[in-house]
């Protein structure tokens, strides 16, 4: 019986020493993983993701089986293994049951060793075939588990979602990890070696053998999801880099844009490699923005490519809030899509109304110049030649500059303005009405963020003295993500700072928070600056007083 005890107390002690050993799982190969919490960042293009499912599969087993050839003959019968094979090799009279073989060269076999390289690349490979592709490794890798990733700090079985910043926790294995969508798709391939390891997962650029990047150098501000508010009067300079591991044969890549960017040029860094075409894909020229279709030969060294763009004028009502974009696509050599997009570009600007604070009505006939601040001198925009340098702003030369007028649209970078078109969708539409009332409104697109910009007058409001006073204004573009997940945008198109609230209904296209004007008063004063919340609290306010008054009131006199 005392052995017994004795005994009862040795197995306790040895448990209580592994339990306090740091967590280590014994691998099936004898090496210890250690488990360590990981964080994930996850977006679209820069947006973040909110309320995405992911799960993350420890498949260091399968990863180090590939390299050392340790492959069993039972582990070639498996339903996966065929599934596989079938998948790959399509010419069933030439197939040998204990070989997979890949149309890049690879294969996987028992006593097939790779470079740990080679057996990443594998595994990848292996993922992006989707179906049977995750369950191949993991019976080849043997027990493992789905982890999904959970909110931090709420508990381990609840919210197992990202947050509204796309973020999200797990506790893993260390070793090679597959993170996976909630739906089973293949997303990001990754080492997991520390605890507290951060890891990005872009869903728009998951595989790093296309990427396109925005090179212009004079372009540096960005908003809180990474797109970039450009000058529409500048080029668009893109990098587009294909590696040389996509296609072992060559192939095609084609590069297209969204509907308001269009495609100037498409040109190899390398003008001496051979057999490389890059052309248009209309060869009749009746479409606005082309795709553009790059057939490569077999590479021995990555391809790098420019592109060229530009941003087309568009009317503000179809300003795509989340900007403009080039996704650049491809097969590789197993038959797997390969896809990238550029960072957005994001057209911004600000409207104006010509107007009377005193008399509150709105006026016209007033002309004014562009300019900005850069330290302490000026600059005034100009059709031909851009930004130009002023010393002083009461001698401008105005057949130099471009000349704002009531009733247009300027984009920046065109040289002729366009019309601001009639809300012809308002309740009480009439057409003669919306022209007199839109020859009140200035509107200006394309502008690069920044808050040292000013209109300034050159010929006064019919009827008004010219008072030569600038009308100071920023142009900004930045979003977030609501409660419920989608995209809030705050654009300086959106949110004008200075307002006229009593009389921004009789503007035809005016929305609040959607398309709003600042005053540009024929006397040089300001309307105070009312920030959108405070819009929203001050009636409110008001109408709780009128109605704790009226309650009063009652109980007093009924």
């Amino acid at each position: 019986m005392k052995n017994n005890k004795k005994n009862l107390y040795i197995i306790i002690a040895f448990c209580i020493l592994l339990f306090m050993g740091g967590y280590k799982v014994v691998h099936a190969e004898g090496q210890p993983q250690e488990r360590v919490s990981i964080e994930l960042y996850a977006s679209n293009n820069g947006t973040p993701i909110r309320g995405g499912i992911f799960n993350a599969i420890n498949l260091e087993n399968a990863y180090k089986k590939l390299m050392s050839g340790e492959i069993s003959l039972e582990e070639t019968q498996t339903a996966s293994w065929k599934a596989i094979q079938a998948q790959l090799q399509t010419d069933k009279v030439e197939t040998n049951t204990d070989i997979i073989q890949f149309s890049n060269g690879l294969t996987i076999a028992p006593g097939m060793k790779h470079t740990s390289e080679e057996a990443y690349r594998l595994v990848e490979n292996i993922l992006k075939m989707g179906g049977w592709g995750s369950t191949f490794l993991t019976d080849l890798n043997g027990p493992t588990e789905k982890i999904r990733f959970r909110q931090a700090g709420r508990g381990r079985d609840s919210n197992t979602f990202t947050n509204e910043k796309g973020e999200a926790v797990a506790t893993v294995l260390t070793g090679l990890t597959a993170i996976m969508s909630g739906d089973n798709n293949f997303q990001k391939l990754v080492n997991i070696t520390d605890d507290n390891q951060k890891l990005k997962l872009d869903t728009a650029n998951k595989d790093r053998r296309l990427s396109i990047t925005l090179k212009n150098e004079d372009i540096k501000e960005r908003s809180s999801f990474g797109s970039y508010i450009v000058d529409a009067s500048k080029p668009l300079n893109y990098q587009l880099k294909v590696s040389k591991d996509i296609n072992h044969l060559g192939g095609v890549i084609i590069v297209k844009s969204t509907a308001n960017l269009t495609i100037d040029s498409v040109s190899s860094v390398d003008e001496s490699l051979e057999d490389l075409t890059i052309e248009q894909t209309n060869t009749l020229g009746d479409v606005i923005n082309p795709e553009w279709q790059v057939t490569f030969p077999a590479l021995t060294r990555d391809l790098v490519l420019n592109v060229t763009a530009h941003l087309m004028p568009t009317a503000v009502k179809d300003i795509q809030k989340m900007g403009e974009t080039l996704t650049v696509s491809g097969i590789d050599d197993i038959g797997s899509s390969v896809v990238s997009v550029s960072p957005a570009v994001v057209v911004s600007g600000a409207n104006f109304v010509m107007m009377d604070n005193q008399k509150n009505k709105l006026v016209t006939g007033g002309e004014y110049v562009l300019g900005r601040y850069v330290g302490k001198t000026y600059q005034i925009y100009s059709k031909q030649d851009g930004w130009t340098d002023v010393t002083n702003l009461n001698e401008i030369d105005s057949d130099k500059a471009m000349v704002l007028q009531g009733g247009n649209q300027y984009f920046i970078g065109e040289t002729e303005p366009f019309s601001i078109p009639k809300a012809t969708n308002r309740f009480n539409y009439d057409s003669d009405v919306n022209d007199k009332l839109n020859k009140s409104l200035i509107q200006i697109t394309g502008l690069a963020q920044g808050d040292n910009y000013f209109l300034y007058p050159i010929k006064p409001v019919s009827n008004y003295k010219l008072v030569r006073r600038p009308f100071n204004f920023s142009v900004f573009s930045d979003f977030s993500i609501g409660s419920n997940g989608s995209v809030l945008t705050n654009t300086s198109l959106e949110n004008a700072k200075i307002q006229n609230f009593s009389l921004n209904t009789t503007i035809p296209d005016f929305q609040t928070n959607v398309n709003e004007y600042n005053v540009l008063d024929v006397k040089g004063s300001s309307v105070t600056t009312v920030n959108s919340l405070t819009r929203i609290i001050i009636p409110i306010a008001v109408l709780c007083i009128i109605m704790f008054v009226v309650m009063i009131l009652l109980v007093r006199f009924v």
